[in-house]
């Protein structure tokens, strides 16, 4: 074997020729006989003619391709491979990574018939059938917007041993993607037996009288609370859902374990009569700490927990609840709670239960920023969630299809809450509920937490509008002004539901008392603008009428409507009604000759019957909370409570000036005054409040220059218009 051969090359000695052929002939053709690889491969002609390339020293073309004067393809990269055609992909095959993926059986042609291959404007259509939970899949979270790649793993895999990351695109909108990022490494919760989770629970319902039961309870809170404020899903999407024979979940238990102790603690503060409100605080403090629960964090279960916490009564600590409120919304976005999910290859039952509950979430997040005046957690512009209808509410708690004769109807009216400027330009118009007999009282409860998800937005534009450091203080009070008018609106409506029967649903006391505390609220935000933060403010007729309304509702109340749903910020807004009614009581006095007054003293009185007069409005509101306190035990007046008996003991220190509103804080007012009200006591002191107020002979008036300020409130005529709002453009009239 020659050195030339064990190189790879084979010299291909010349033809003999003439020794008198002439010397200036060309040198021998050298020729070199490449082995063939992925590098150097034949060209097209000599792969067809199964041999290889002889290329000149010289280079290409080879010496095949020069005799028959074709191209020859040796220096060109070899041609692309025909790529299999891609099959459409099965809604199963869309979130295939559950905990135990099963293969994929079906034909080509039968995946092809459930999705439409080609992405065009119209989203796929797609059955809850073939559609597979996020809930029933293993570790995973959702990206909001892929502007570059840089977010998806390479490959669908990433480094780091066993964290190996797989992507798949959930939306069956092609233009629209949206990308969840799958883990191997499952977060799953541990399976422990079921008394190990609910021990305490159970020893301190036990301590009880009467001991209640557990599936009472369930029940329960599921009727009387969820049904009002929904976190939580049915029962049985949950144990659908579970077909593994180690599933935690049974009829008995549907939820998971951790939850459920706190189902049962909440569940107390609606059995009738308030029997068990007094023990709640106790049953809190001995299951404290026992749930520690190790949820899944890619679990909606998981906010369902974090919205027990933060919704808990009697209220721990507001300080800890913003923390709470702070992991739960971030672990949300996460989880993809803040898109939209109308494009998703899930089913329908965990698309309207995503949509309730971020918008719990929003409720959450939106009086929990305005009432302790603290930066929300929601960015503006960065949801595409749409506010929930009435179908959607229910098919998330009670599964009734949207077909039901108490829904739909074209609405007679719109107000500018629900129309896309206030809340999303994907919101679908409110949809009010038939006047038809009989509605039943889950619908209303649905109904009730539609406006409370709309008097959020409210909420949420006072907060960002109003309470800010950046916008000046006249644009600031122009905003006031649209908002009031959006809330008078929304009252409305309220009303007109009140009128058909949801007078006595669950959540419907809890809303009424939100939106007229709020009006009182936005009213107080109102004049402090204009007449400046911390003055001593006087309030026009109009004021007063809107907390004679706030107060004649809350003494209206009774047992059964403690009973129900009540949001837990409820407790920080009749504090702060309290607050404004004692500083309206301050500057009202009473005379019982009007006329001895000077002229130019009754410049600066503005006169009030007794159904508006500050100081009987305080003294009301007084005994009612003091009555739902000590029959109803219910907690929720305490806050108000609270501020009433430190402010009395203050003005108590300050002489005799402030007597009658040291009376009316400490709800005697009406029992030291008896003599004033004759036609009324007749001799007895019998409590009744109302007819003592239409019996009052006197003339009360509200001194506009009781603390020398010399500023008067006269309400919104000839205020200038403000413009338009930077975020949703509202122009106030």
């Amino acid at each position: 074997m020659t050195a030339a051969s064990e190189s790879g090359t084979t010299n291909i000695p010349p033809k003999e020729t003439n020794q008198n052929s002439n010397d200036d002939d060309p040198p021998p053709v050298t020729l070199a006989r490449p082995f063939r690889s992925r590098k150097n491969r034949p060209c097209d002609g000599c792969r067809r003619a199964k041999t290889r390339c002889a290329i000149t020293e010289v280079g290409t073309p080879c010496v095949e391709c020069q005799h028959t004067r074709k191209k020859c393809t040796f220096d060109e990269l070899p041609r692309e491979r025909k790529k299999p055609s891609k099959r459409s992909l099965s809604p199963q095959e869309l979130t295939i990574d559950t905990v135990n993926p099963a293969p994929s059986k079906r034909s080509r042609t039968n995946a092809t018939s459930h999705v439409n291959v080609d992405p065009g404007p119209s989203t796929q259509q797609i059955n809850d059938s073939d559609a597979v939970a996020l809930e029933e899949t293993r570790g995973y979270h959702i990206i909001t917007a892929v502007l570059t790649d840089d977010l998806l793993p390479v490959g669908a895999r990433k480094a780091g041993g066993e964290r190996i990351e797989q992507t798949r695109q959930i939306s069956l909108d092609g233009r629209n993607p949206q990308y969840a990022i799958f883990s191997r490494k499952s977060d799953k919760q541990r399976l422990r037996p079921p008394d190990s989770y609910l021990d305490n629970v159970k020893s301190a319902l036990s301590l009880l009288h009467p001991p209640p039961s557990q599936t009472a309870l369930l029940d329960l809170y599921l009727s009387a609370s969820n049904a009002a404020f929904p976190i939580l899903p049915p029962p049985k999407h949950i144990l659908a859902s579970a077909q593994s024979s180690s599933s935690p979940y049974s009829p008995d238990y549907p939820y998971p374990l951790p939850i459920l102790a706190k189902i049962y603690t909440a569940a107390l503060n609606h059995a009738p009569r308030g029997m068990y409100r007094p023990s709640v605080k106790t049953v809190r403090v001995l299951t404290e700490g026992q749930e520690a629960t190790g949820l899944p964090r890619s679990s909606l279960s998981s906010i369902s927990d974090a919205l027990l916490d933060i919704s808990a009564r009697p209220l721990k600590s507001a300080e800890d609840d913003y923390l709470i409120l702070a992991r739960a919304l971030a672990q949300a976005q996460l989880l993809g709670l803040h898109i939209d999910p109308t494009n998703w290859g899930i089913p329908s039952w965990e698309k309207d239960f995503r949509r309730v509950l971020w918008w719990a979430l929003r409720v959450h997040d939106s009086w929990a920023s305005f009432l302790n005046s603290r930066p929300s957690h929601v960015q503006t512009n960065n949801h595409t969630v749409p506010l929930p209808s009435i179908a959607t509410i229910l098919s998330a708690t009670q599964q009734l299809k949207p077909s039901h004769p108490v829904l739909g109807g074209s609405p007679g009216h719109l107000s500018n809450v629900s129309s896309p400027r206030s809340q999303h330009q994907h919101s679908p118009p409110f949809t009010p509920i038939r006047s038809v007999p009989s509605v039943p009282p889950h619908v209303h409860s649905a109904n009730s937490f539609l406006h409370l998800c709309r008097l959020t937005i409210l909420v949420s534009r006072l907060q960002t509008q109003v309470c800010t450091l950046m916008a000046p203080k006249d644009e600031r009070l122009g905003r006031v002004v649209d908002i009031e008018k959006e809330v008078e609106s929304l009252l409305e409506e309220a009303r007109d539901a009140q009128k058909e029967g949801a007078a006595d649903a669950p959540g419907f006391p809890s809303l009424m008392t939100c939106l007229l505390g709020f009006r009182c609220m936005a009213r107080r935000i109102a004049i402090e603008l204009s007449i400046g933060l911390g003055s001593p403010f006087t309030p026009d007729p109009e004021t007063l009428e809107r907390y004679a309304q706030a107060v004649e509702y809350i003494t209206a109340l009774d047992g059964r409507a403690f009973d129900g749903f009540w949001l837990v910020y409820v407790g920080h807004i009749l504090s702060s009604v309290t607050s404004s009614l004692i500083r309206l009581s301050l500057a009202t006095t009473a005379s019982l000759d009007s006329s001895a007054t000077s002229p130019s003293a009754q410049q600066h009185r503005l006169q009030v019957d007794s159904r508006t007069n500050p100081i009987f409005l305080l003294c009301r509101l007084r005994c009612a909370l003091q009555k739902a306190r000590d029959f109803h035990h219910w907690d929720l007046a305490n806050a108000a409570l609270t501020r009433a008996e430190n402010v009395a003991a203050c003005l108590h220190n300050l002489g005799e000036e402030f007597g009658n509103v040291v009376l009316a804080l400490k709800g005697t007012l009406f029992n030291q005054h008896e003599e004033i009200f004759p036609q009324a006591m007749g001799g007895h002191s019998n409590g009744n409040v109302e007819a003592m107020i239409a019996s009052d002979v006197r003339n009360w008036n509200i001194d506009l220059n009781a603390f020398g300020t010399d500023k008067d409130w006269s309400g919104f005529e000839g205020m200038p218009t403000v413009g338009p709002s930077p975020d949703y453009g509202f122009i106030s009239s």
